[in-house]
Formats: structure tokens, C-alpha cells, sequence
């Protein structure tokens, strides 16, 4: 289709020079790279002469229903017919960075069965999500951070899809164990190396220190994907508590994949 066309001539011509596009077209938006995105509305929906509100990445889920439409959407079609999806093995997770981070530490650790990670705008919207694979009858997991926001949705999702029905639920529902995010996996030494690309001074948590200077996630995702493909970097080239960080918790979420 025209879309499509228009889509792999930009793809054509992106390396030589920068593209910046507008659309309202599900199909001229490239999922696997929502970090890409910003999304444009008015500050009021219903007056044309309110000022224009520009939302990051970073920010996508405080941005109106109808100006993601086109997002929910495409994923609404993907999801009919399992091309966002697969028949098994998703794994819902909390937002996009987590999506792209997971992705890139599982491809580099050469997990051996097929899954896919499937990003929420935020955690607040993974029930959401969860209804609508259910309304699809598609099979999912879904992924948690250790964190407060984490653990109100885990109960959330506990108590209201699943009843309270612990048997079902401890099938479905999994937590980051100790891990405030998705970041936390990394060593201080592999986070400011692969991640940060700085040498500061990190005491706390990685994901604290994200919160503490307001960093972006969603661009720390990015870089660490760039990153590794630039650099061909390899699962040993992580030190040994990240390697043993990403092992442990491949080996929880394999116990739920088929």
C-alpha cells in the first residue's frame, strides 16, 4: 500500500539525511521503535487556539486517548493477527524502555525459546493490556519492577482479573525480585560502562540514580541498543554479578514460557 511505500522509502533515505514526519496513520508508526516518537495535541483537546503540548517518550502515557489512537490501533490489528503478538510466550512489561532493554539482554543471551515482549505506554495501563490479550484469548505473562507502582498493579491485577485466586495468579503474574527496574540487572561498574556511558560516582541503585538526576529511560534504552550493536557486544562481555543478575532472572521467567 501507499503507507507501506512511503515507510520503506523513508527507511531508504534516513541514514544520509534526518526525517521528522507528522501522521495520524497507524500504519506510518513503527512499534518496535515507539522511542522514537513524540506525540502532538492541543493543552485543550476542543479549542484550536490553545497552545500545542509536545510529550517525549518518556512521557507518551500522559498524552489523550485520542492522540495515541493511532498506536492502540495498530496494535489492535497486530494483535488480530498475531503479528504483534505470538500464540504464546508474551510477556507483558511495564513500558517501553524495559521492552527494549529486555529485548536486546535476551537476544545477547541467546535464550533459546521464541517470546515476546510486549511494552505497556506505562504501568498504570497494564491492566489494560491485560484485558484486551484476554478479549484476544492470546496467552501472556505479565512482568512487574519491585517497586510500589509495581506491586499496587500486581495486587491490582491479583484482585480484580483474577480473583484472588493465588493458582492462577502465581501463573501469570511475576515480579522483578529486589529490582526496582529493569536497569537494576546491571552492575554499577556494567550500568555506567553499557548504559550511562559516564564515569560518576553511583552509590545507590541504578534505578535510583535515574530517578534522583531525571534521566531519560527511554534514552538510555535507546543508547544501550546502539551501543551494543556499534560495539558487537557480547553476553561475557558483562561482568560476572550482571551475568548472574540476567541468569537468575531468565531462569524465573522460563519456569512460565512453554
Amino acid at each position: 500500500g501507499i503507507c507501506e511505500d512511503a515507510m520503506s522509502a523513508i527507511s531508504d533515505i534516513k541514514e544520509d539525511i534526518q526525517i521528522v514526519y507528522s501522521t495520524h496513520s497507524p500504519h506510518l508508526i513503527n512499534l518496535n521503535k515507539l522511542y522514537r516518537l513524540l506525540a502532538v495535541q492541543r493543552a485543550i483537546e476542543d479549542d484550536m487556539r490553545s497552545e500545542t503540548v509536545i510529550f517525549s517518550p518518556k512521557s507518551l502515557n500522559d498524552a489523550s486517548t485520542d492522540t495515541l489512537s493511532p498506536i492502540y490501533t495498530l496494535m489492535g490489528t497486530k494483535m488480530s493477527d498475531h503479528q504483534f503478538v505470538k500464540k504464546k510466550n508474551n510477556i507483558i512489561v511495564e513500558d517501553t524502555p524495559t521492552y527494549y532493554f529486555l529485548s536486546t539482554i535476551f537476544d545477547l543471551a541467546s535464550y533459546h525459546k521464541e517470546l515476546y515482549f510486549l511494552p505497556s505506554t506505562d504501568v498504570n495501563n497494564v491492566p489494560m493490556l491485560v484485558n484486551l490479550l484476554m478479549g484476544w484469548r492470546l496467552d501472556f505473562i505479565v512482568l512487574l519492577d519491585d517497586d510500589a507502582e509495581g506491586n499496587r498493579v500486581y495486587q491490582e491485577l491479583r484482585s480484580n482479573i483474577y480473583l484472588n485466586n493465588d493458582e492462577i495468579a502465581n501463573k501469570k503474574l511475576v515480579r522483578l525480585d529486589n529490582l526496582r527496574s529493569v536497569e537494576d540487572l546491571f552492575s554499577t561498574i556494567d550500568f555506567k560502562n553499557f548504559v550511562l556511558h559516564q564515569r560518576v560516582g553511583i552509590t545507590e541503585k541504578n534505578s535510583e540514580y535515574i530517578e534522583l538526576n531525571e534521566i531519560s529511560r527511554a534514552k538510555l534504552a535507546s543508547d544501550f541498543i546502539l551501543h551494543v550493536q556499534d560495539n558487537n557486544v557480547k553476553f561475557e562481555d558483562f561482568d560476572e554479578e550482571t551475568r548472574e543478575n540476567i541468569k537468575q532472572m531468565i531462569r524465573k521467567l522460563d519456569s512460565f514460557l512453554v
